[in-house]
């Protein structure tokens, strides 16, 4: 006869499998849905844009646009960041960036001519020696006219494992007539290389240097080292994630020439057109982000 404690470390254990079983069964239901939800969504191509405004931190005049895909309203597959990690998962990647990159171009077209607009480079697609039709494709989607108003921006967070391919594909977007930013900068791995190699129009800070500024000496001497630093060299600084008034008072006296976040607005329709964005005061009803 087994003793009390040996039944109970049995019973436990067994709870544990079972509890295991439960999770890997919900996880593997999970992916299942959300893959077929993937692909009935690339089938009909349902992907559209919202758009993010970056203004200058001098005057909160508006500098242009960020244009960011989105799945279906009310869809599990709405936000970007799950959007591209089930994409990813699925082994679909590439056609997801495709519709997002056409839906970018469409949504920039709509911007009013004199504005910027920013579209995110998935680095998989730009980087893979996949770049010279990726940069073709874009500039087949883009009008002449709007392309040097057009923004490219690569993510700092992905491994560069080839800066001799990230120059040639960025060369080619800049033959092509547009700009390029290095994003969530101070977040990545490859840091000041990825800045030297690019020569980047634009820096945008990451989030994570943005909160919670005010209260760290070592965010607000790298930021203000970073903002002389694009000064001299006449890069544009965009601080992203700006969420209150402390923060936006700290990025003005590091002399942080341009802005985003949702103290300015959420993400959402351009419309009503609007020249400013006052701190704070934004009306426009929040879009699903």
């Amino acid at each position: 006869m087994l003793s009390p404690k040996v039944r109970f470390k049995r019973a436990l254990l067994q709870a544990i499998q079972q509890a295991t079983s439960r999770v890997e069964l919900e996880r593997s239901q999970a992916r299942h849905r959300l893959g077929e939800e993937l692909d009935r969504l690339l089938g009909r191509g349902q992907i559209s844009c919202v758009y993010r405004p970056i203004v200058r931190l001098a005057d909160f005049g508006l500098l242009g646009y960020e244009v960011l895909a989105r799945g279906p309203a009310f869809s599990e597959l709405h936000g970007a960041e799950t959007l591209f990690e089930v994409a990813r998962a699925e082994h679909r990647l590439d056609e997801l960036d495709t519709l997002c990159r056409a839906a970018a171009a469409r949504g920039s077209a709509t911007l009013p001519g004199e504005r910027l607009r920013f579209i995110n480079a998935e680095p998989s697609a730009l980087f893979s020696g996949a770049e010279e039709s990726w940069a073709a494709e874009l500039m087949r989607l883009t009008p002449p006219d709007l392309r040097c108003l057009t923004v490219v921006e690569v993510t700092e967070r992905s491994v560069v494992e080839d800066f001799a391919l990230m120059r040639e594909a960025v060369g080619r977007l800049r033959e092509g007539g547009f700009r390029v930013a290095i994003d969530d900068a101070g977040a990545g791995y490859s840091g000041l290389q990825t800045m030297v190699e690019i020569e980047p129009d634009f820096i945008k800070l990451d989030m994570s240097l943005t909160h919670g500024i005010g209260h760290s000496v070592v965010k607000q001497k790298l930021v203000g080292t970073l903002s002389e630093f694009c000064r001299r060299t006449d890069i544009g600084l965009v601080a992203e994630g700006i969420e209150a008034g402390d923060q936006l008072d700290v990025l003005r006296e590091l002399g942080v020439p341009f802005g985003q976040g949702f103290l300015f607005a959420r993400p959402g329709s351009p419309y009503p057109l609007r020249d400013t964005f006052v701190p704070g005061a934004d009306v426009t009803p929040a879009m699903p982000g």
